[in-house]
This record gives C-alpha cells, sequence and structure tokens, in this order.
C-alpha cells in the first residue's frame, strides 16, 4: 500500500504546503511492522457486519427471473419448507424483505382500494 491514501494512509503524511497544496513529508519516528503491535490473520466470515435497529443482520440475496417465477409464490414455498428443515437458533429471526416487501404492502392498500372503488364507481354513475 502507497501512500496515496485519502487520510494520509501508509507511511506517509500529508501536510499543507505554503500555497494551499497537499504535500507528502516523511514520517517522524522509527517504522514498526504492523506484525508487532497486531495479531494479523485470514479468516472466513461475513463480508461485513451489518446491523438494523441495534441487531446484527445478515443478508442472504436471491435472484429470480420474474417470468419464470414470482416472488410471492417464491418466499410462500419458501416459508413452508422452512420450519421443517431448519430451526433459528434462540435470539435470531427471520424476515423477507425487498421486493417482497413491496408486494405484500400493495396488496394490503389493494384490499382497501378495490372495495372502496366498487362502492364509489356505481354511485357516481348515475
Amino acid at each position: 500500500m502507497g501512500g496515496t491514501g485519502a487520510g494520509g494512509v501508509g507511511n506517509r503524511s500529508r501536510s499543507r504546503g505554503k500555497h494551499g497544496g497537499d504535500l507528502w513529508s516523511e514520517p517522524s519516528g522509527p517504522h514498526v511492522p504492523l506484525g508487532q503491535i497486531a495479531d494479523i490473520r485470514i479468516v472466513t466470515g461475513p463480508p461485513m457486519i451489518r446491523d438494523e435497529a441495534g441487531m446484527l443482520v445478515g443478508y442472504v440475496y436471491v435472484d429470480m427471473d420474474a417470468a419464470k417465477r414470482d416472488i410471492g409464490g417464491y418466499v410462500d414455498d419458501a416459508d413452508r419448507r422452512w420450519p421443517g428443515e431448519s430451526r433459528l437458533p434462540p435470539g435470531y429471526s427471520l424476515k423477507w424483505t425487498g421486493q417482497y416487501e413491496l408486494l405484500q404492502q400493495m396488496q394490503a392498500r389493494m384490499k382497501f382500494v378495490v372495495p372502496l372503488t366498487l362502492v364509489i364507481v356505481p354511485c357516481c354513475s348515475t
């Protein structure tokens, strides 16, 4: 890693020149190998730790061809299979979101709008 990072990361530090431009200056003091101050290991795990509402979250992304399978049907099938095939440890939860959540919101609105429309249209058409 060179010394060209945005915050002066690397083996050089950033300072201001007399004309306002950035200049690179050599660091003062001895160089300390990172291995002497940190335990560096390569391990497998999530690529990023995320949280929502103060709880750790993991995402599973599903790509599907909408022409071959609808999202609502996919989630319904997965929900029917989930309890029988695996159990979540205590403190874990499962939530379907994304396009499925938008589909649920639209269906809830339609339960109100369609009956309302069926009542209003005959009344106003005469």
